[in-house]
């Protein structure tokens, strides 16, 4: 038969079988005499509470688990919204740096196209435009060419594809006052629409850039 020391009754590690043999805790039938063990109230209590305790520290462990992860996911998110929105930012304000520049010369020339466009709606003879083509070419060709590239590339792109529409639609006005037998009216009208649809969607960019 097993005896039971001070230090193992004062911890409560052990069950007393209805026989009087003591067994470890977690026994259920008697090492001595195989009788069933049936704990105590106090016994029952002491294994209840010992349980609650593994399973509270397993939640708390699993809660700590979950609440640094979202803290995680949170902070890299933060950042990761912050890394994509600052080019964004900054290509916004070199945009607008450079259209402080830039919208006179654009300006003027989306003024002298709508002037020319009314020329033609109306079949005005080119000798009596040649002020305006001249304009289209230098405010094109010269004054808004001397600020590209712009710091968008799209932006670039379409007003150097106006530029282009301009430019050949005043060397047809220019060629025709000089004397040239060549019909160009379709085409001087289309590369003025083309031009100005090119103005148009530069525009669009560069409002976006306000945003």
């Amino acid at each position: 038969m097993s005896s039971l020391s001070g230090s193992q009754l004062a911890r409560g590690t052990m069950l007393i079988c209805p026989n009087g043999h003591h067994n470890p805790a977690d026994q259920q039938l008697c090492q001595v005499c195989d009788a069933l063990i049936v704990p105590t109230s106090a016994e029952n209590e002491r294994m209840n509470r010992r349980r609650w305790i593994v399973v509270g520290a397993g939640v708390a462990a699993a809660l700590l688990l979950v609440v640094a992860g979202t803290v995680g996911f949170v902070l890299v998110s933060g950042s990761k919204g912050d890394t994509s929105s600052a080019p964004k930012d900054v290509e916004g304000a070199a945009v607008r740096q450079w259209w402080s520049t830039a919208q006179g010369d654009f300006e003027e020339l989306k003024d002298t196209l709508a002037t020319a466009n009314r020329a033609v709606d109306k079949q005005v003879d080119p000798n009596q435009i040649e002020d305006t083509c001249q304009q289209l070419h230098d405010t094109a060709q010269v004054k808004l060419q001397a600020h590209l590239p712009s710091p968008d590339p799209d932006l670039t792109a379409e007003i150097a594809a106006a530029i282009q529409d301009i430019h050949n639609a005043s060397h047809m006005c220019l060629s025709v006052i000089a004397g040239s037998m060549n019909s160009y009216g379709g085409e001087f009208s289309s590369d003025l629409q083309q031009g100005e649809k090119h103005l148009e969607a530069a525009l669009d960019i560069i409002n976006k850039s306000d945003l």
